[in-house]
């Protein structure tokens, strides 16, 4: 994802190709390190999960669904672009060029622009299932919409080279099911492209609304109160089949609870209320996929006592009903 003109690392190196696969690269003097060499080759994994498809008017998607055996850590060089990365699990790393390493996480949002060609080092969990979308426009699709770049890009944890920004932060639950919902869409031919080119649209105008300066705010979280929040989520991802409130998850923790709300918004990006159904969404498919449980039962299994809501949070998150998504995979 992230994407030569400084002399990168001596490291297994790749390059993106027009369909966005990664093709290995050998050139005199890339020996790989001994601290690497347990590495596994990146490029079959990501190759074999990956889907690309062009959308028309200087837009392509970029789908990625894979589990990468072992880790993988290698350079990918990659052409002048602007992307947006929506990683909905994931575990590793990202730099470009000899910025700061960006972390990925589950629900990771990264903004990548290169005014040339760049190069970057990615860095990929064994064993940890990847699976995104990558959206990538052209300057004249940015240029209808009046985006200057880099500097609206806007605000997070940048890891910017010497010619290009890349900026993580965590999803918003709006691109979460923006995210879902591309992933997950069944159409095909001019109504999948339709579709598609919608999604595109709508991820850029939630980065460029959640990039605007009366959006920003300034840091409120000080340290105790972060670990108190991050707490506070892994709790949720660990027992989301109970009755979570505000209130009660705020008392269990420590917190008041508007520095939960408050904090959920600023370290994860959504709501706690939007956090706990995402993770039992998740939770819900890993049931539908791994065990022979009817819809009902698995709704009663995450935490949900009425069927027909879980059914419609779970369509709002994926774009597609229990039963159906079921059958799609």
């Amino acid at each position: 994802m992230s994407v030569l003109s400084a002399e990168p690392p001596r490291l297994p190196a790749y390059r993106l190709n027009e369909r966005y696969e990664l093709v290995s690269l050998q050139r005199p003097g890339n020996a790989v390190p001994a601290a690497t060499r347990q590495s596994s080759d990146a490029a079959p994994a990501w190759n074999a999960g990956l889907r690309s498809e062009k959308l028309g008017n200087g837009c392509e998607i970029n789908l990625i669904d894979c589990l990468p055996a072992k880790d993988a850590d290698g350079i990918v060089e990659g052409p002048p672009t602007f992307s947006i990365s929506l990683f909905l699990e994931g575990e590793g790393s990202f730099s470009v060029e000899n910025g700061r390493l960006q972390e990925l996480r589950d629900g990771s949002l990264f903004l990548f622009h290169a005014p040339q060609p760049a190069w970057g080092r990615n860095q990929i969990r064994g064993g940890r299932r990847l699976r995104g979308v990558d959206f990538r426009f052209a300057p004249q699709s940015l240029e209808a919409v009046g985006l200057a770049l880099p500097g609206d890009l806007g605000h997070g944890d940048s890891g910017s080279g010497a010619g290009a920004t890349l900026l993580g932060r965590p999803l918003s639950d709006s691109l979460v099911r923006i995210a879902h919902e591309t992933m997950g869409c069944p159409m095909r031919g001019v109504a999948r492209r339709a579709f598609l080119q919608s999604k595109a649209l709508e991820v850029l105008a939630h980065v460029i609304a959640s990039s605007a300066p009366e959006s920003r705010q300034p840091p409120y979280l000080k340290g105790r109160d972060r670990r108190l929040i991050e707490e506070a989520a892994e709790i949720v991802r660990q027992r989301y089949s109970e009755p979570w409130t505000i209130r009660l998850l705020a008392r269990t923790v420590g917190l008041n609870e508007r520095k939960l709300k408050e904090g959920f918004r600023q370290v994860l990006g959504r709501t706690v209320h939007g956090h706990l159904e995402a993770t039992r969404v998740d939770a819900a498919k890993a049931f539908l996929t791994q065990h022979d449980l009817t819809a009902t039962d698995t709704a009663l299994a995450v935490g949900y006592s009425n069927p027909s809501h879980f059914a419609k949070i779970f369509r709002r998150n994926t774009g597609l009903s229990p039963n159906r998504w079921r059958r799609c995979q």
